[in-house]
């Protein structure tokens, strides 16, 4: 490999050592930041700062909290359905604000309650 540099076998590694050796890092002598100054100029292109402020961000939009239920042994279920029962299921889920396992107990509830009531009919 060397050789096709034009150096010669026996001269590469002393070469290479050499080169290595001569590169330095460059020292470039900064000037202090003006840091009010370059506040205003993001300011005024729209940056916000990153420092934290003392005033809290409030989210647009809340966060639904999820309910409290005492821990119970959970179950993968994977299932293929049709195109369209998967988007009537997901649609319901989305339309009430609910987690798919949610959205599955919801709609077994409601089952067995139109049962009961169609007992009693």
């Amino acid at each position: 490999m060397a050789s096709d540099f034009g150096l010669k076998l026996d001269e590469a590694p002393q070469v290479a050592t050499d080169l290595i050796s001569s590169v330095k890092p460059r020292t470039s002598s900064r000037s202090t930041i003006n840091t009010a100054e370059s506040d205003r100029v993001a300011g005024a292109a729209g940056f916000t700062s990153r420092e934290p402020s003392a005033a809290v961000a409030v989210a647009p939009y809340a966060t639904p909290r999820r309910q409290k239920r005492p821990p119970e042994v959970r179950t993968p279920l994977s299932m293929s359905v049709p195109r369209s029962v998967h988007v009537r299921f997901r649609d319901f889920a989305d339309e009430r604000n609910l987690s798919y396992p949610d959205a599955l107990e919801k709609l077994l509830n409601d089952s067995e309650l139109l049962q009961r009531l169609e007992r009693k009919v």
